[in-house]
């Protein structure tokens, strides 16, 4: 196997470097997280949504009040960023801004931010001979006209590569790779050690919602109304079904099964070993609903119903029972304990509902957040982001344990 060398990636990526690279000029970092005079979310608030606050501090980004994503990784921190092309490392212990970096124009769209970490070989001396293999911690940001590396620890630029094609969704790292919709409808394989456009799958139409790994495999889907099952290691076809109406909203995986929605004015249920349909779910409007599972219930947003609960096993023929209905704004975003959390954008409110009845457990309106991100599906860190750069961290607490008689 040819190892990566950093040279060729010198000559073939960084001579594109001043095309759209705007500056790499990194902000010094803090001597401590600063701690806003406010909460985003009151602890009062938060404890009636099952939730504990961790920390909050003020992160320093670019200009103040142009926060706008932050972007959770797997490891010790997370990326703010701001609508300038500004990228911030923040570490998830504390709260503490590691670096801040410009990135770009302040016309350039970020569509994601990973780190990856990952071997390479890279040149040294007059010669440009090559080292030993050396681990490399990067930190990916996918922009509209192409993909910047900086270094993980201190923010300075590594190398800046073109792509082929324009992101249209966040990207999903896999191994040597990012994967993201484009906006020509393919799924993207981007080598981005060697800034090297790999293979496409063309799915037609538009992508609107990023890949999701459904176990080994992953999954996507365009208003083509395809959806799709792939190998991500080789980009093979796994299976295919196609849909009489747009998906539009996010894909969601589960016991075993991929969910969809679709302008077709149905949930769809796919066995996720064979795309054969488990059930469908007929509504009565066009849906366009971010889909969320667990291993019991999906869960979307239904016009003129609310957010519904389906069981992931169907009831009868093709059919699953409706579990319960609330008129709740938003879409499920991850389940906390017994409770399920939903997220509306849009009116800024924040509910949690028992997850077995669909009971109102409570809710907060989030006025000053632009952004709310979760790490995982279940029991998950939530981070809230404010429009000033303000960030606070909130876990679901652990549940005690039965005292024993």
């Amino acid at each position: 196997m040819m190892n990566l060398s950093i040279a060729t990636r010198a000559a073939g990526v960084l001579a594109v470097a001043g095309s759209f690279l705007l500056s790499a000029n990194v902000a010094p970092a803090d001597d401590g997280p600063a701690a806003p005079t406010q909460f985003l979310l009151a602890p009062a608030e938060a404890r009636a949504l099952g939730l504990d606050t961790v920390w909050q501090s003020q992160v320093r980004v670019g200009g103040a009040g142009t926060a706008s994503t932050v972007f959770v990784v797997p490891g010790d921190s997370v990326f703010v960023t701001d609508a300038g092309c500004h990228v911030a490392r923040v570490l998830v212990e504390n709260g503490s801004t590691v670096w801040a970096n410009a990135c770009g124009r302040a016309t350039d769209r970020i569509f994601d931010v990973d780190r990856t970490r990952y071997a390479a070989r890279l040149p040294e001396g007059r010669n440009g001979e090559l080292t030993p293999t050396t681990e490399l911690d990067e930190v990916l940001v996918t922009l509209d006209a192409g993909i910047i590396s900086l270094d993980a620890h201190n923010g300075h630029l590594v190398q800046t590569q073109r792509l082929e094609r324009v992101p249209s969704t966040r990207a999903l790292l896999h191994g040597r790779f990012l994967i993201f919709g484009a906006r020509g409808g393919q799924l993207v394989w981007q080598q981005y050690p060697i800034g090297h456009l790999w293979k496409c799958n063309e799915l037609g139409g538009a992508i609107l919602s990023a890949p999701i790994e459904v176990g080994p495999a992953l999954a996507a889907a365009s208003t083509t109304g395809d959806v799709l099952l792939v190998n991500p290691d080789t980009t093979r076809q796994i299976w295919r079904r196609t849909l009489p109406g747009a998906v539009q909203g996010s894909l969601a995986a589960g016991d075993g099964a991929v969910f969809a929605a679709s302008a077709d004015q149905a949930i769809h249920a796919f066995e996720a070993s064979t795309g054969k349909t488990r059930w469908r779910h007929l509504t009565s409007k066009a849906l366009t609903c971010n889909l969320f599972a667990d291993d019991e219930r999906v869960y979307g947003q239904i016009p003129g119903e609310g957010l519904v609960a389906l069981a992931t096993r169907p009831s009868g023929m093709l059919e699953p029972s409706v579990v319960w209905s609330a008129r709740v704004p938003g879409d499920a975003i991850c389940r906390a304990g017994n409770r399920l959390l939903v997220w509306d954008a849009a009116t800024k409110k924040l509910t949690a509902l028992d997850a077995a009845s669909g009971h109102i457990e409570g809710s907060a309106h989030l006025a000053d957040v632009v952004d709310l991100e979760v790490t995982g599906a279940t029991d998950p860190n939530l981070y809230l982001l404010g429009t000033t750069g303000t960030l606070q961290r909130l876990v679901v607490p652990p549940t005690p344990a039965p005292i024993a008689e």
